[in-house]
């Protein structure tokens, strides 16, 4: 079985944006903190994951464990958001 799950749509365009502005993020987890530039969105499995650009590598974010997204950039449409 199963545990899946999705995030809204409501969530998701947070996700794009950062995307798609190439945002610097601090990423929350429950398992701590990522710092890095957001890239795209890719779906594996039926899962979909958030792709960060790290000073050491590309990382890969599940979004349904994200906590809390915080904007880094100077210019940015928003500043933080909390998914939990």
């Amino acid at each position: 079985m199963s545990d899946k799950t999705v995030v809204s749509c409501d969530q998701y365009d947070y996700f794009e944006i950062a995307c798609m502005d190439h945002y610097h993020l601090e990423v929350e987890t429950d398992q701590g903190s990522i710092v890095g530039q957001a890239k795209t969105l890719r779906a594996s499995d039926g899962e979909e994951y958030l792709i960060l650009e790290t000073e050491s590598a590309e990382e890969q974010v599940r979004l349904t464990e994200i906590v809390a997204i915080t904007v880094l950039s100077e210019t940015r449409r928003f500043d933080r958001k909390q998914f939990k």
